[in-house]
């Protein structure tokens, strides 16, 4: 079973494999010399998935290859492969420090709530 939905030069195709939900993503005027198509129809691939353990992830968008040239605007790093571990590292760090500093705040406004409400 399957379904097309049509919007402007792209078609989505959704179907079903092995009784899971999949879009499949088609283009039909853009080609694979245009810049940074090929990676821009990888992303978009992947952010399509129905499954959400198998769809990408904030970090995944971050990390992709299109992001980090900017749609083809920006070269490559030299080693790609490192360029995104290493961004993957500084996207996790920054992410538990944010946490740390979103625990922090919260036990400040609880701890600031409870002083506050025993005075009335």
């Amino acid at each position: 079973m399957s379904s097309l939905v049509r919007t402007g030069i792209v078609r989505l195709l959704v179907c079903t494999i092995h009784e899971a939900p999949v879009a499949v993503l088609m283009t039909s005027s853009l080609t694979s010399s245009d810049p940074g198509v090929t990676e821009a129809k990888d992303l978009i691939r992947h952010l399509l998935i129905v499954d959400k353990g198998m769809r990408y992830k904030a970090t995944d968008v971050l990390c992709h290859p299109w992001i980090i040239t900017q749609g083809g605007s920006k070269d490559s790093p030299s080693d790609m492969a490192t360029h995104q571990a290493q961004l993957r590292e500084e996207l996790k760090n920054k992410a538990k420090d944010n946490l740390m500093e979103w625990k922090a705040n919260r036990a400040y406004i609880f701890a600031n709530h409870d002083s506050k409400a025993s005075q009335i």
